[in-house]
Order: structure tokens, then sequence, then C-alpha cells
């Protein structure tokens, strides 16, 4: 599993991704170093905290069901986050579990045309797309699906320079 921080000059408490955890709550935010010889301290500081936080929150992520098991837990909020939805679609995936991919397809499908205002944002109904996309050529061929899945995960891979 990979993991990647990202350092913003401005904190943001109500930061949404799927599976983000905001580290460094309750201290000040670190100072801007003027220069590269300044960066040493606050770069430091920035590692002991990935080190303290970020790490164990990751840590929790050994395999796909402990993926698929963290999105379970994510949506028992009761609001059906389209991210989550499809992190455990794609999970299920991975795990052959057809089925309950099934059911999260249909449910980022009755996320995506609520209608609801925020539903109306392009991300959403590229996710449904994809979504639906990918349940087809699941329905066909579970190993068809999960090549799809790992070119995604390449992609990312590439985009995020790992």
């Amino acid at each position: 599993m990979s993991m990647v921080v990202q350092f913003l000059p401005v904190p943001q408490e109500d930061l949404m991704g799927p599976f983000c955890a905001p580290i460094g709550r309750g201290r000040p935010p670190l100072a801007a170093p003027a220069g590269v010889d300044e960066a040493e301290p606050v770069m430091t500081e920035l590692l002991q905290i990935i080190e303290r936080e970020a790490l164990p929150y990751f840590a929790r992520f050994t395999s796909v069901e402990d993926v698929r098991h963290e999105a379970s837990e994510l949506l028992k909020s009761g609001v059906d986050d389209p991210w989550h939805l499809e992190i455990r679609f794609r999970a299920s995936l991975m795990l052959g579990d057809v089925t309950a991919a099934e059911e999260d397809a249909a449910r980022i499908v009755a996320v995506a045309t609520s209608g609801e205002d925020w539903t109306r944002e392009e991300w959403v109904g590229e996710l449904r797309d994809r979504t639906v996309g990918l349940l087809e050529i699941a329905r066909r061929s579970l190993p068809e699906a999960r090549a799809v899945l790992e070119s995604d995960a390449a992609e990312t891979r590439r985009r995020v320079l790992l």
C-alpha cells in the first residue's frame, strides 16, 4: 500500500477524500520556511508527525479485506459517500464478490441520480459511469475486471510518480 501525504500551506479542517486522515491536529500550522536552509526543522517536524500519526493509520490496511472493512465502517455514518462506495465496490471485485459489488454499484447509481445539488458535480457522474462500466465487465469476466483494476492502479502509481 502506498501513502501520499499532502502538505497544505493553509490547513483545511474540512478536507475530504477517500481514506484520508488529517494529521497534526491540535497544533499550530507549521511555519513555511523562507528558503532551503530553513526547511530542515520544518520538514523534520512534518516527518515526526507523519511517523506518529499517518503511518499507524495506514498500517491498519494490510489486505484488500481490511480496505473493504474500513469502507464499510465509514459508510455506517448513514451517508452513502460515493468515494467510499466505490472503494468497497472495487475491493469486492478484487475479492471476487460480484454480488456485493452489484449492491454497491446500485447504491452509487442511486446516489448519483438522487437529484441532490452536489450530485450534479462532474466527478459524481464520472464515478457512476466507471462503476457501471466495470460492473458490466465483471459480470462478463471477473479476470477481465481485475485486469482493469490493475491497469487503474498502475495509472495511479504513474501519476503520483511511484
